[in-house]
């Protein structure tokens, strides 16, 4: 690929103890080929192909789901100054399809695929609480899907689209995502805690107008949404071992905002059935 480095292939196959070795030799100054301005220009070099443009060796280690790569690839990177949490991956490759999405962001990498030690070694650097505020300049996203505002016209919908021959594809929105956008999109409930706990906001909005519990509401992920709803509540009183607790349903459903004084009937505070003692 155009612009890979030893040390970007070393990385890649850091599962196998030689390239892992290989990589953190070449990440030290002290031992490796190169001194310190060397080692902070080769961990800094990205990819810069069509598919994988600007994939780093951050990137690349963050994948690796190993604490001693990160933590090699953060160091030589700082010798170099800039800010590599920062860094964006906007390859074509990575906006072809939900499953390869992941905004950008080594932390957005890394909490998409699950990789719990990275992202505790990410979310542990300065530049972390930035990062997790900085939102994807990758393409354009396709326009919303409209959907129906009634039972009735969802049922049309559906018929049409069946008499057509071919349900239309939901897709999905590939601009202004956080890192915790797009652990929502993918489903990570298990990382999305550690992600609110650094700063990550998830009331922060995407080019569709979804934060990150709308999204999560969307999606219909139970454990996904209650991860998001938990920490978007806010506890009126508490009293013994009774508490209230305010939920912004706004964010689910526009159609509970008051109109001329008045609220319209929705369905979404059916949407919010969590148990008490899960997220409610």
């Amino acid at each position: 690929a155009l612009g890979e480095s030893l040390l970007h292939s070393c990385l890649r196959r850091s599962s196998e103890p030689p390239y892992r070795r290989l990589a953190l030799l070449l990440l030290s100054p002290t031992e490796g080929p190169f001194d310190q301005v060397g080692v902070a220009q080769l961990a800094r070099q990205a990819y810069e192909g069509h598919l994988h443009r600007g994939l780093s060796s951050l990137h690349l280690a963050a994948l690796s789901d190993d604490a001693a790569l990160v933590r090699a690839v953060l160091r030589a990177c700082a010798a170099a100054g800039g800010a590599p949490l920062l860094s964006h991956a906007s390859g074509a490759f990575f906006y072809g399809s939900p499953s390869r999405y992941f905004g950008g962001s080594a932390i957005g990498l890394a909490a998409c695929s699950g990789c719990s030690v990275s992202l505790a070694e990410l979310l542990a650097h300065p530049e972390a609480r930035a990062a997790l505020r900085t939102t994807d300049d990758g393409p354009p996203p396709p326009p919303r899907p409209r959907r129906p505002r009634s039972r009735h016209a969802a049922a049309a919908a559906a018929e049409a689209e069946a008499e057509a021959g071919a349900m239309r594809p939901l897709g999905f929105c590939t601009a202004g995502n956080t890192a915790l956008h797009c652990a929502v999109m993918r489903g990570g409930a298990a990382l999305l805690t550690p992600l609110m706990a650094a700063g990550a906001s998830p009331r922060q909005r995407n080019a569709w107008g979804q934060s990150a519990l709308s999204l999560a509401a969307e999606r219909g992920e139970p454990h996904v949404f209650a991860a998001v709803l938990r920490a978007t509540a806010t506890q009126l009183w508490g009293f013994g071992g009774s508490r209230r607790v305010c939920y912004p349903l706004l964010e689910l459903d526009p159609l509970l905002a008051p109109q001329n004084g008045v609220s319209t009937p929705s369905s979404a505070p059916l949407a919010v059935q969590c148990r008490p003692s899960s997220a409610c």
